[in-house]
């Protein structure tokens, strides 16, 4: 059986732990039980990678638009600078005039 002093320890090791002030050694017992068993029940999940992609004029090339001009190489551009939006910068993609740039 662990000593208070140790239950306290398991109890406040976990990242959601409540206080144990005040808290008897049956208490304890039944806290450090409870957190145990949540822990196993809900193992943690990985965290999702988030990837943003980013479009950008590729070398060499330059582009005008309405919204902000002519944009030259190596400038972010967004489908909301192009007036038929993703489709139109689809489309400046498959001509090899932007490239995706994974973050």
């Amino acid at each position: 059986m662990a000593t208070k002093n140790e239950l306290i320890e398991k109890i406040e090791a976990y990242p959601e732990a409540p206080s144990t002030e005040g808290l008897n050694h049956e208490e304890l017992t039944d806290l450090e039980r409870s957190l145990r068993e949540g822990a196993e029940e809900a193992p943690a999940a990985p965290a999702a990678v988030e990837t943003k992609t980013i479009y950008a004029v590729k070398a060499g090339k330059s582009i005008t638009t309405r919204s902000r001009g002519i944009l030259g190489e190596g400038e972010v551009i967004t489908p909301a600078d192009l007036g038929g939006g993703m489709a139109a910068l689809d489309a400046l993609i498959e001509a090899g005039y932007i490239e995706q740039i994974a973050l």
